[in-house]
Order: C-alpha cells, then sequence, then structure tokens
C-alpha cells in the first residue's frame, strides 16, 4: 500500500503524514522507518528539521537520514519494519538536482525507488509538495526544479493506491 501526500508548503502534509502512519499500526505491534531526506543547509532548514523530530518523539518510527540513496535505504530496511515514511520527495528532488547533475543518473535514482517501492510488503507514506500550480518560476533552475518535481510526483502518483492532496490542513482524496 503506497500513499502519496501532496500540497503547498505549510498545508499539514507531514503532520498528516505521520497521523496516517500512526493510525495503519495502532492495533499491533509497531516497527517504522521514517527515511529524512533534508539537508540542514540553513537557519529555516534546521529548525523545521528540530520540529519534525520533535513531533516523532516517542513514536514507533527510527529515522534515517538520507540525502540521495533512498531507494538504498529501503532495499536495506529490516523486514520486521511495518510501515515505511518517507519526508520529503521535494527535497529529495532538490538533493538530485545538486548532487546529481546528469540527467540519466536522476533518472536512474527515480527509476529504482519507484522499482523499490513496487516491491514493498510494508505500506509507504510519501510527502512531496505540488509546486506546479502557481507562477512559472523566471530562472532556468527553477523551472527545471518544477518540472523534475512534477514529473517525479506523476510517476509516484501512478504508482500510488492512495492519494491525498493537503489543503489548510485537511485531507482531500485524490486516488
Amino acid at each position: 500500500m503506497i500513499t502519496l501526500i501532496t500540497g503547498g508548503i505549510k498545508s499539514g502534509k507531514s503532520a498528516y503524514a505521520l497521523k496516517l502512519a500512526n493510525q495503519q499500526t495502532a492495533d499491533r505491534p509497531q516497527k517504522g522507518i521514517f527515511i529524512a531526506t533534508a539537508d540542514s543547509t540553513d537557519i529555516s532548514l534546521q529548525n523545521k528539521i528540530a520540529l519534525h523530530k520533535k513531533q516523532r518523539e516517542g513514536s514507533i518510527f527510527t529515522t534515517i537520514e538520507e540525502k540521495i540513496d533512498i531507494d538504498v535505504a529501503i532495499k536495506n530496511l529490516d523486514p520486521s519494519c511495518e510501515i515505511i515514511l518517507i519526508d520529503c520527495l521535494t527535497l529529495w528532488m532538490a538533493n538530485l538536482l545538486f548532487f546529481k547533475e546528469n540527467r540519466i543518473d536522476r533518472d536512474q535514482k527515480i527509476n529504482s525507488l519507484i522499482h523499490c517501492l513496487e516491491k514493498l510488503t510494508a505500506p509507504c507514506i510519501l510527502v512531496t509538495n505540488e509546486v506546479g500550480l502557481g507562477i512559472i518560476p523566471e530562472n532556468k533552475l527553477a523551472r527545471e526544479y518544477q518540472e523534475e518535481l512534477g514529473i517525479l510526483n506523476y510517476k509516484i502518483a501512478n504508482i500510488a493506491n492512495s492519494v491525498l492532496l493537503m489543503i489548510s490542513g485537511i485531507p482531500v482524496k485524490i486516488k
């Protein structure tokens, strides 16, 4: 079971993903993996990471911090893992653009992630941002990022069993 949660900035995606994961494991022993993709490059991102860590305190999750190789992290998971939460594809794509400048390398990483997700037996919740509803960015890198993330979101939504759009903290079922 793959669930994709998308929406705008500060729309409640991460909090809802955590709530959904806890609901899905409420009736049995719990062992969850949280794959964090953020690279704490500035103070505002460091604060956001600290807030997200605090929200997970005392939860079922063990955190794996992985900027690029989330496909490898998934392949190496303990088979007893009962749920996986990946937060977020938005930052993962930024990392791919920064560290994998070659489009072929990025496409290989994306295809490898999709392949891993399709083989999972544990439920997986992925968080991403919807960046295609606003203006077209002025600079080339921002346009490339918007396009690449849009394509990634499309591919993940295509294999997902469920897709939710968060609007002002309210989940709207898309698929």
